[in-house]
C-alpha cells in the first residue's frame, strides 16, 4: 500500500508560477515590439493619391506647363513574341515594371548598370522622382492594350522588364510625354500656347529585349 509521502503530489510554488508568467509576458511585449519597429523601419512612404481632373491650362512656353492630373493619357499596346524570355529553349513569362515620373535622372543611372536595374524590378518608388508605378505580368505571344491616367507631376514613361538576361540598355526604355501645341490669336497677332500631351506607345517585348515599334 502506497504511503501518504508517496501519494502526495507537489504543488508548484506560487511566486516561481508569477515569476514565470511575468517573463512570458515581458518576452511577447518584446516581440510585438521588434516586430513592430521592424514594419516601421522597412515600410515606404505611400504615393499620394490623385488629384481631381482639372482641365489643363494653356501656357505661353514649355517650361511653363503645369503637369496636372489627366484620365487616359497613356495608351501602351503590348505585343509579345511567343518566344519571349527565352531560355534554355523555352519561353517565359516578363514581369514589367511601369513608372510614371517627374525627371528621368534617378532611372537612367540605375538602367546603367545590372545592379541598379535589379532595384527597378522591385517596382516601388526608388526615387522621389517617382509619382506612380505599377506591374505587369507578360506572357508569350501575348498581345494587352493598357490604358492608364497620367499622374499629377510626370513628365515621363519609363519600363523595366525582368529577362533572364539583364542587359543595361535592352531591358529598359524612357519616354517624354508629348507637348500639345496651339495657335491662339488674329492673323498677325497669333502666338503658340503649351498644353500637356497623351502618349501612345506600341511595344514589341521581343525574346531578350524591349523594342519600340512606334508611338505618338
Amino acid at each position: 500500500m502506497p504511503s501518504a509521502a508517496a501519494q502526495k503530489t507537489e504543488r508548484p510554488r506560487p511566486g516561481r508560477t508569477a515569476r514565470s508568467r511575468s517573463a512570458a509576458l515581458l518576452l511577447a511585449c518584446a516581440l510585438a515590439m521588434a516586430s513592430a519597429l521592424a514594419g516601421g523601419c522597412s515600410s515606404k512612404p505611400p504615393l499620394p493619391p490623385p488629384k481631381p481632373y482639372e482641365v489643363p491650362q494653356k501656357a505661353d512656353s514649355p517650361q511653363a506647363v503645369k503637369w496636372g492630373y489627366a484620365p487616359h493619357a497613356l495608351t501602351l499596346e503590348l505585343n509579345a513574341d511567343p518566344e519571349l524570355n527565352s531560355y534554355d529553349g523555352y519561353s517565359h513569362n516578363v514581369l514589367l515594371c511601369i513608372f510614371q515620373l517627374s525627371d528621368t535622372a534617378a532611372f537612367e543611372e540605375l538602367a546603367a548598370n545590372q545592379g541598379g536595374i535589379r532595384k527597378l524590378l522591385a517596382c516601388d518608388r526608388f526615387d522621389k522622382s517617382v509619382v506612380h508605378f505599377e506591374r505587369r505580368y507578360i506572357s508569350p505571344g501575348s498581345q494587352t492594350t493598357l490604358v492608364l491616367d497620367r499622374a499629377e507631376g510626370a513628365q515621363f514613361l519609363a519600363v523595366a522588364a525582368g529577362y533572364y538576361d539583364l542587359d543595361p540598355g535592352m531591358v529598359t526604355r524612357s519616354w517624354q510625354f508629348p507637348l500639345k501645341v496651339d495657335q491662339e490669336g488674329m492673323l498677325f497677332w497669333k502666338s503658340d500656347v503649351y498644353s500637356p500631351g497623351s502618349l501612345q506607345m506600341d511595344l514589341l517585348l521581343g525574346p531578350r529585349s524591349i523594342q519600340r515599334m512606334g508611338g505618338d
